[in-house]
């Protein structure tokens, strides 16, 4: 299982990438909230989609953010997610 080490080293945060499909993002947020409850989880999609943002936070997720946003987003909710200021 692709979690296992996720789960050894009890990151902060975790980053699910925009080339993750739909489902297997679903899998992931699911099992990562199950057993790393504290853990940030950031979400990452090819493109800004609202609904589809709102859905997986419904689900777990801390933040969803679209790829060609994270120059200027992702350091922010990474700090946000990890539960600290910049």
């Amino acid at each position: 299982m692709l979690l296992a080490p996720t789960y050894d080293i009890h990151p902060q945060v975790v980053i699910i990438g925009p080339l993750v499909n739909t489902l297997q993002k679903i899998r992931w947020i699911t099992r990562l909230r199950a057993v790393l409850p504290a853990v940030g989880i950031i979400a990452i999609g090819q493109f800004q989609d609202e609904e589809y943002g709102m859905e997986l936070m419904a689900l777990g997720a801390n933040a969803f953010l679209a790829a060609d946003e994270l120059d200027r987003v992702l350091i922010p909710a990474i700090m946000h997610a990890a539960g600290r200021r910049l």
